[in-house]
């Protein structure tokens, strides 16, 4: 009687055994795995964002002025090939606002920083297919590079973003009329995705922005970014004026608007009536261009 049970208590036991061992096995490679990337070679770097660089079209730079002055959120992620290995979030209220310490492992990366004013955090999974919350473009400076993680790298690096959009500004210097309450801009010719490592856009975007406006108000500034597929490009741009019911009261439509990365382009003048009397110019505060039309 007892052999005749002995041999599946056995069995039994022996199967037990062998699923601990398993679970053991499966517990302890877990925790190596994290205990090897919390614990792997490499070296704590402090990346500092020192400023956003306005570069001239003649290639001098201008003075750099402090992140928070012109953008909420930033993002750092680093890369190896397309793969996304860390990514860290800030916007305006966090006390080190621009400045990230983390600890890689000696190696290769590609280190993208990017800062813009949209209302969330910025989709950065492919660092070639980078993409804003709603498709909403705001003013937006990048830094993309390749570096080298080694015993020797310094442990605080300052990084200098540069501007990566263009933008269109409608300054109107007639009056709101009395019926027209909000303003749209659409616009295509652009893009709303941007590839970080070539500061280009990717994907063709019909964009558009709506604008509250006040009646009887002037003059009045309204403005748009994109990302352009070259340094230079052209933006077929349709801006309408509803009244409070919706309805299309005026809408102009601008083909072939010349815009230039990091170049603002404005067209200025009367915008409500027959005609569009107005001038077509690159705004010096980024760089120095004018048209005439």
């Amino acid at each position: 009687m007892k052999t005749k049970y002995l041999l599946p208590i056995m069995a039994l036991l022996l199967s037990m055994i062998s699923i601990l061992a398993c679970v053991n096995a499966i517990t302890e490679e877990t925790d190596d795995e994290n205990t090897q990337m919390d614990r792997a070679e490499g070296k704590e770097i402090t990346f500092q964002v020192v400023g956003l660089e306005q570069v001239l079209v003649d290639a001098q730079s201008r003075a750099e002025v402090p992140i928070s002055e012109l953008c909420t959120n930033i993002t750092l992620a680093l890369y190896q090939g397309n793969t996304r290995v860390q990514k860290m979030d800030q916007d305006a209220d966090d006390n080190h606002f621009g400045r990230f310490t983390t600890h890689l492992p000696y190696g290769s990366y590609t280190l993208v920083c990017l800062a813009h004013s949209s209302e969330g955090n910025a989709t950065t999974t492919n660092p070639e297919k980078i993409s804003f919350p709603s498709s909403y473009v705001t003013d937006t400076f990048l830094y993309c590079a390749e570096i080298e993680v080694t015993e020797e790298s310094e442990p605080i690096q300052n990084l200098s973003l540069t501007r990566a959009v263009s933008k269109f500004e409608i300054s109107m210097t007639d009056k709101i009329p009395d019926d027209v309450t909000l303003l749209e801009i659409k616009y295509t010719g652009g893009s709303a995705t941007v590839n970080a490592r070539s500061g280009r856009g990717v994907t063709n975007s019909r964009q558009h922005e709506e604008f509250e406006v006040v009646p009887g108000s002037a003059p009045n500034t309204f403005g748009v970014y994109t990302f352009l597929f070259d340094e230079e490009g052209k933006l077929k741009i349709t801006i309408t004026a509803y009244d409070n019911d919706g309805n299309d009261v005026y809408s102009r439509v601008f083909e072939d608007v010349p815009m230039k990365r990091n170049n603002i382009t404005r067209y200025q003048g009367k915008f409500f009536g027959k005609a569009f009397d107005g001038t077509i110019t690159a705004d010096s505060t980024w760089t120095h261009t004018s048209h005439e039309f």
